[in-house]
């Protein structure tokens, strides 16, 4: 008992033991629910943050096998001084030095390319791109290390640790030299085998021997902070490294989990709320069955203190039932979380992600620390609302305590402010007194309408001041619904919006290009070129075939227009992109040194494609120069005196400079030779003669240089283009433009749509004539893209990733239902007495259930105003974040999700009082009146 303030001490221990059995026996079924929801909310976080873990790494070991790397960003012809310059920036995680040792051959075949990487490049940066991986990275002379399809290619099935490979291996330095190998291990890659070479692993030991040297790197591969994008990266390292020189560049590239985060959810940032919010849910899962049954623990506290018990004790005897309690839930929880993250996630996401990719060798979901993360989570939300409780209790007397009923009461302030107060109000309640009296006069000559209410809807009335009685309970009950339920819908948007078939519906359904300009191929043992002013990638006759495919969509089709000329690269306006190009020297103030880019060709000659675009995309590009302050000359290039020069990266933060300031120079073109021209020239003279006539007998056209454009840029409106790469001689001109060079108008690709019913047969009728055109002219290897292809080698992934994310959808809206289903049991068995006291003033039973269904249908109706509302606005500014983040996002409204999950808690509304009162109605009225 307390004393002025303090508890007497005593000795009741063994008293509070087994008032503590007593209690936890009495409160078995609130003890049984706190039990299951600890338990579940173990089991929400590890299966949300597994599933979610457990897809990122996924997918980011798919696009690391696809890419052969995980490094982002590289620095060509880097330095020491760089390397480790580049290792103190804070914003850097690794930095690794690769140099291209040359190529292996056997005989004159080429087998693989030959490259040294230091420890970081291997193990951090590469190691992560491969398989089946045995044996060691090679240490010394000799060594070699190569991938199963070099081995395969030279016919060796079953490789072993320590075998002899004679080989020739070609330097870059251009030497040639015999050496036998002894294979130290190989590797399984997944990288395309038409675009990538296999590369074979030679020891820095062995580098040196050749005469190279990892302290002269040729490319230095760097990783970033996985929150930095590619561009913020590259301009922050212009900003703190020192280049050598000119032309050196970085290349800037998100990480690669980076562009999942981007796919997943729209970002890191995204991904942090997304999982602030699943947290909340959790949280208000659990505090909720304390909220509402507060008003009975604090009761017992006040008894407790009444008879003597103290504070000690008190906390004692309730943290331990707490305890226990927490004890089997945590345990339950642990034992399912396992079981669906050791054994089904990684089942799932290995087999079906990485079906091509290795499958789940390397895929390991289950963390420890993230189910110690949940465990320690729900105990302290359990144990932080226990303790709430407590001190709350001990904030009031025994009396107060014993007469809680959790209602909100006015606070009463201090004297000084009640005076304070008062004395402000003072003259403005004057004012008020006489327009009160009259209201009251009105109000009280009408029936007031709450009254009206009360004896007609005697079980509504009841049920809106239930609801209403505890105005705290009632907003953190709705607050928690509303988040579960908004949390549910924006993950069903993501799941649905996010889908890869958007990304690839955005495609047309075929697109048809080739080979650029200089193609020489040999028929029945003739030379036939295609350096013409006729020569025709695709023929009016082709694109008329094409269109004229039944179901066909003529009107929609796009056709890449333009021609190939030649152009004097060693024109002071272009002087920038050769440079950039190799056509130079590295060093300022170097002199050109220019050797020929194709054989026949004059030395400062090149080939050129010039593209037509048309007003609508010069709007675009418009639009684009002005918001990025870009220097371009749009007005030359829509009345045709200049034409944009595009490149791909290219051009360093220095040479860009250059470039800008060449803007309105001249740039020389060639046209190409008629067929017939050429074809006499060639015949009747030799190589020399052939280049003096071509020198003088090609018309020369000159247009402005109009600006230098990097495709590459983020937001650049890039064209249907008809090739891009690294070293790139791509101009856009207008029509008046095109008109001015004097060349044949000529088609380069096309892109067309079809009507769904007819594609299958279209598909194999646009096949049918590529082949025969490639049949017709070998130099032009014409080929053909079809959308439903992409479509079909996807669905793999695209099922599984609907499947997966709609595994996480589900969890969330069963969390959001389940927290619901908690608030009505909870809610019920801690009225028990209230609501047995209703039974034996009058009400009967089914009046008892209709009022609790009317008290849930009024929290239901509440969330579905608030969802319908506010929730479609934060859904409506999800939207507005993901079509910012994801170019091929597609918002469609949750709506059956959103009736779904209502008209699942408007269910439970109806059944749970039933069942629930209908279990309490088996005690007698006289012991359920009696409990406290």
């Amino acid at each position: 008992m307390r004393i002025f303030g303090r508890n007497t001490p005593n000795n009741n221990q063994s008293a509070v033991r087994l008032l503590a059995k007593a209690y936890r026996r009495s409160g078995r079924g609130r003890n049984l629910l706190l039990a299951g929801t600890s338990a579940l909310g173990i089991v929400v976080l590890c299966t949300v943050f597994s599933i979610a873990f457990g897809k990122i790494e996924a997918d980011y070991l798919q696009s690391a096998r696809t890419s052969g790397t995980v490094a982002s960003t590289i620095l060509e012809r880097g330095t020491m001084e760089q390397y480790h310059a580049i290792r103190e920036l804070d914003y850097i995680e690794d930095v690794g030095r690769e140099v291209d040792a040359g190529t292996i051959r056997q005989g004159e075949a080429f087998w693989a390319c030959l490259t040294v990487l230091d420890e970081t490049a291997w193990e951090k940066m590469t190691v992560p791109a491969y398989t089946h991986i045995q044996g060691s990275y090679p240490r010394k002379e000799g060594e070699l290390m190569l991938p199963v399809r070099a081995l395969e290619a030279l016919r060796i099935t079953r490789p072993e640790i320590g075998m002899e490979i004679p080989l020739s291996a070609e330097l870059d330095s251009g030497k040639r030299q015999d050496t036998v190998f002894t294979l130290c291990g190989w590797y399984r890659d997944y990288v395309d085998p038409a675009v990538y070479p296999p590369i074979g692993y030679v020891s820095e030991a062995q580098l040196e021997q050749w005469g190279g040297s990892l302290e002269e790197p040729d490319v230095l591969l760097i990783s970033q902070k996985n929150t930095m994008d590619g561009y913020e990266t590259e301009a922050r390292l212009y900003e703190d490294v020192q280049v050598r020189d000119r032309v050196q560049q970085f290349h800037g590239g998100n990480r690669l989990l980076y562009f999942i985060m981007d796919d997943f959810v729209g970002g890191f940032r995204m991904a942090a709320i997304c999982g602030g919010l699943v947290l909340l849910g959790v949280f208000f899962l659990i505090y909720n069955i304390f909220g509402i049954s507060i008003q009975k623990e604090i009761r017992q506290i006040g008894l407790l203190d009444t008879l003597g018990t103290t504070q000690k004790q008190i906390c004692a005897m309730y943290l331990r039932q707490t305890a226990a309690t927490v004890l089997q839930g945590a345990m339950l929880g642990t034992a399912l979380s396992a079981a669906v993250v050791l054994f089904a996630v990684p089942r799932a996401l290995g087999n079906l992600y990485l079906y091509n990719y290795g499958k789940s060798a390397e895929l390991m979901v289950f963390r420890p620390e993230l189910l110690g993360t949940a465990v320690l989570f729900t105990v302290a939300v359990i144990f932080g609302a226990a303790a709430y409780t407590i001190v709350r209790a001990a904030g009031m007397t025994p009396l107060e305590a014993l007469h809680f009923t959790g209602m909100t009461e006015k606070r009463k302030g201090s004297r000084k402010t009640a005076e304070t107060k008062r004395d402000k109000g003072k003259e403005r309640q004057k004012q008020k007194e006489q327009s009160q009296k009259q209201q009251k006069q009105k109000q009280a000559q009408k029936p007031k309408k709450y009254l009206h209410t009360a004896f007609q809807k005697p079980v509504l009335y009841l049920a809106w001041q239930n609801v209403f009685r505890y105005k705290k309970r009632f907003f953190l009950t709705v607050l928690s619904l509303f988040l579960g339920v908004v949390t549910a819908l924006g993950a069903v948007v993501l799941t649905k919006g996010t889908d890869q078939t958007y990304a690839i519906e955005k495609n047309r359904d075929f697109k048809i290009g080739g080979t650029i300009m200089g193609t020489v191929a040999t028929v029945d043992g003739v030379e036939i070129s295609n350096q013409d002013d006729e020569f025709e990638l695709i023929t009016p006759e082709t694109k008329e075939r094409l269109l004229a495919i039944q179901g066909m969509r003529r009107e929609s089709a796009d056709i890449i227009r333009g021609g190939y000329l030649f152009m004097d690269r060693t024109a002071e306006a272009v002087k920038p992109l050769a440079e950039a190009y190799g056509y130079g020297t590295h060093e300022e103030g170097g002199e050109a040194d220019m050797e020929e880019e194709e054989p026949g060709l004059p030395d400062s000659w090149t080939y050129f494609f010039v593209q037509i675009v048309d007003e609508e995309y010069m709007q675009e590009l418009e639009a684009y120069v002005k918001e990025n302050h870009l220097k371009a000359d749009l007005e030359s290039l829509r009345n045709g005196t200049g034409a944009i020069l595009l490149h791909y990266h290219a051009l360093s933060p220095t040479l860009s400079e250059e470039a800008d300031e060449k803007t309105g120079l001249p740039l020389t073109f060639w046209q190409f030779p008629s067929r017939e021209e050429r074809t006499e020239a060639w015949n009747t003279m030799d190589l020399a003669g052939f280049e003096n006539w071509r020198r003088e007998n090609c018309d020369i056209v000159q247009l402005e240089a109009a600006g230098f454009l990097n495709i590459r840029a983020k937001g650049f409106p890039k064209p249907q283009m008809y090739f891009t790469s690294s070293v790139m001689w791509y101009a856009l001109v207008s029509e008046e433009g095109f008109q001015r060079l004097g060349t044949q108008e000529k088609m380069y690709g096309m892109e067309m749509d079809v009507e769904r019913a007819h594609e299958p047969a279209a598909k194999a009728a646009v096949q049918k004539i590529i082949q025969d055109e490639n049949r017709r002219d070998p130099s032009l290897y014409l080929r053909v893209y079809c959308k439903s292809d992409e479509l079909a080698s996807s669905q793999s992934y695209i099922r599984t990733n609907r499947i997966i994310l709609g595994a996480l959808s589900l969890v969330l809206i069963l969390m959001g239902f389940l927290n619901y289903l908690n608030v009505i049991v909870t809610g019920i068995l801690s009225r028990q007495r209230e609501l047995a006291v209703m039974e034996s003033v009058g009400m009967t039973g089914r009046q008892i259930q209709r009022m609790l269904a009317a008290e849930g249908a009024v929290y239901c109706g509440i969330v579905g105003a608030l969802v319908s509302t506010a929730g479609s606005g934060i859904l409506y500014l999800l939207k507005l974040y993901m079509e910012h983040r994801i170019t091929y996002f597609k918002f469609l409204y949750p709506g059956a999700a959103a009736g779904g999950i209502l008209a699942l808690i408007f269910l439970a509304c109806l059944s749970v009082p039933l069942i629930m009162y209908g279990h309490l109605e088996k005690r007698s009225l006289t012991r359920r009146t009696a409990e406290e």
